[in-house]
């Protein structure tokens, strides 16, 4: 950065940006991914072109690790078994435009994992009645209790591999569906893949110094921000209305 702009410089802008008011950035930055980039029926539009027999799914969510050293919290409660390194974890959903449309908030990889970062993100009070989140296997076993507080939500609002049961090999209808669904599953990671070259210094090589946990999440928000603006602009373009 400092071949850019000064330092000084750089960090009286990022505590203008970030430090003075959080909360109503954090809170901008929410409604905007919720609300500027997919609608209900544009997502059940996208997922026609889901593989048979997933065209009922509308969105997608997986956790991301990002390296970090964060001056606030214990080395072990950040340490990722993953990355073998101190990271924080996030949940992200997509939907089938790998628009992004919810983001948790950043919490220590060893203190949380995937499910009980899912359940603290409550997706279940976010999603429509209509729409379907497919999630990888680790998830399944946690949806009882999110629709323990969802009235409108049933378990048809969520697709998953098919689990092997102690003693019982799964029949070859079942690997064929779970090969399916890994390969449909697969477009958020590309997603993230995509996310990590845009902005290196959420790739698992680039460590980034946190010093506010919050900072960290309103950041990577604003990453995901972008992002849909680009792949919007990029559709547009391929439409030729630009």
């Amino acid at each position: 950065m400092a071949q850019y702009i000064p330092k000084t410089s750089f960090h009286t802008i990022h505590k203008e940006f970030y430090m003075y008011n959080p909360v109503a950035l954090n809170r901008l930055l929410t409604t905007m991914l919720s609300e500027m980039f997919s609608t209900l029926k544009s997502r059940h539009l996208a997922a026609e072109r889901n593989p048979d027999p997933f065209k009922n799914v509308t969105l997608n969510l997986d956790g991301h690790v990002s390296r970090i050293i964060y001056v606030n919290a214990d080395k072990p409660s950040l340490y990722s078994y993953k990355l073998k390194k101190s990271g924080f974890r996030v949940q992200v959903c997509t939907d089938m435009n790998n628009m992004v449309l919810f983001v948790s908030a950043p919490a220590p990889c060893k203190d949380y994992n995937d499910g009980t970062m899912l359940l603290r993100m409550g997706i279940q009070n976010k999603i429509h009645k209509l729409d379907c989140v497919a999630l990888d296997g680790g998830y399944n076993l946690l949806i009882s209790k999110l629709l323990d507080s969802a009235d409108e939500l049933q378990y048809e609002n969520f697709c998953y591999p098919i689990r092997k049961m102690r003693g019982i090999a799964l029949t070859e209808e079942e690997k064929a569906y779970n090969e399916i669904f890994g390969s449909f599953r697969s477009r958020i990671e590309s997603y993230f893949g995509e996310m990590q070259s845009t902005f290196t210094k959420y790739s698992h090589t680039v460590v980034n110094k946190v010093a506010e946990k919050e900072t960290f999440g309103v950041q990577y928000k604003l990453a995901c921000l972008l992002m849909n603006s680009k792949r919007t602009t990029s559709h547009v373009a391929a439409s030729g209305r630009l």
